[in-house]
């Protein structure tokens, strides 16, 4: 049950970000940095990631979200975060994973300052 509430907050979490995309406000800005915050203290529960579970599944997803947040931004250093938390996804590395979230959440944390405070 645990792991099926986890992939549903990424796959949420995702589409909150291909919205983002399109052009949003502060709020829903705020509300992805909270979402990211969701999935990594959800991370740190889970000891097993199966491949292609429905978390996997999700994460993977999330991979995807992220990329397209770093296309809009146009940012070499969001990028690069975005491409270690791809590469941690591709090799299952889950204490890499978590890394390169927090290191993205910290990003969003400062878009959110730099564009709505």
């Amino acid at each position: 049950m645990g792991t099926i509430r986890y992939a549903l907050c990424g796959v949420l979490l995702s589409f909150s970000l291909n919205s983002y995309a399109a052009g949003v406000d502060c709020d829903d800005l705020a509300d992805l940095a909270g979402d990211l915050d969701q999935i990594a203290e959800a991370l740190n529960q889970v000891e097993v990631i199966h491949e292609g579970d429905e978390l996997d599944q999700a994460l993977g997803q999330l991979v995807d979200a992220l990329q397209v947040v770093a296309e809009v931004e146009d940012s070499d250093k969001l990028y690069r975060r975005v491409d270690q938390l791809t590469q941690a996804y591709n090799n299952m590395d889950s204490d890499q994973f978590e890394g390169a979230i927090d290191h993205i959440i910290g990003y969003m944390d400062r878009m959110y300052i730099r564009d709505c405070e």
